[in-house]
Formats: structure tokens, sequence, C-alpha cells
């Protein structure tokens, strides 16, 4: 899924930029989609025990938590750098006649993002009306 996504997101910044940018610009792009996606996980598990996940940090630790989650998007952003950039490639001769070409559009990515951030709000919203 990832893969895929790289690739559309590929051939987008490739008509916007030329160089190097558009697999750094990619990759930067599928780390955000990755930690909304991790955020959204973590924060239907907190709602999901009514904030019990994080109620015992205290300030120093909350900091230290802050610190971990940059230094975690950090290494994700180059990791995700160094693999595309290798397999960059091979995923364009893989997708290039992919029957999703036609149906998937890179703006319903920006949806997609959206919603992964909206739904922690709305799925907390369901459960104060239950």
């Amino acid at each position: 899924m990832f893969d895929y996504i790289y690739y559309r997101l590929y051939l987008l910044y490739l008509k916007k930029e030329k160089g190097i940018s558009p697999i750094s610009t990619s990759a930067m792009y599928l780390s955000f989609i990755q930690l909304l996606v991790i955020y959204s996980i973590v924060m239907i598990v907190n709602i999901t025990m009514h904030g019990d996940l994080f109620k015992d940090l205290t300030d120093l630790n909350k900091n230290f938590l802050k610190i971990g989650i940059v230094i975690f998007a950090l290494i994700l952003d180059l990791f995700n750098y160094f693999y595309y950039k290798k397999r960059c490639k091979a995923l364009i001769m893989r997708f290039k006649n992919h029957p999703l070409n036609k149906k998937f559009k890179v703006w319903m990515l920006y949806v997609v993002c959206t919603g992964l951030f909206l739904f922690p709000f709305l799925y907390r919203a369901i459960l104060k009306m239950l």
C-alpha cells in the first residue's frame, strides 16, 4: 500500500520538481501519512481507555516523549528516503500500468490525511453520544 502511495506521490512531484527533490518530497509526505496512521491508532486506544494511556506521565517524561516522537519521525523519514531511493525505478516499472492509476487520484490522499487526523475526534464525539 505504501509503495503505491509513494509511486503516485513521486509522479506528482516529478512534474513539479526536478532532480533528487521528488524522491525526498515523496518520502517526507509518505512519512507524514505513516505518522498520521500511528497517531490515529494511539488516540483511538487512548480514548477507548478513557485517557489512561498517558495519565501517569510526569512533566519530565512528557518532554522525553515529545523528543522521542520527533526523533522517531526523523528516523522514519530517513528510512523512507533511503528505502525508496533504492526502489524508485523498480516501483515505476511495477506500477506503471497498474489498474488503480485510473481510479486513484492524488487529491484523495489529502482527504485520507484529513480523515486520519479527524477520526479520533469523531470517535470521541460518538462515544460521548452513547
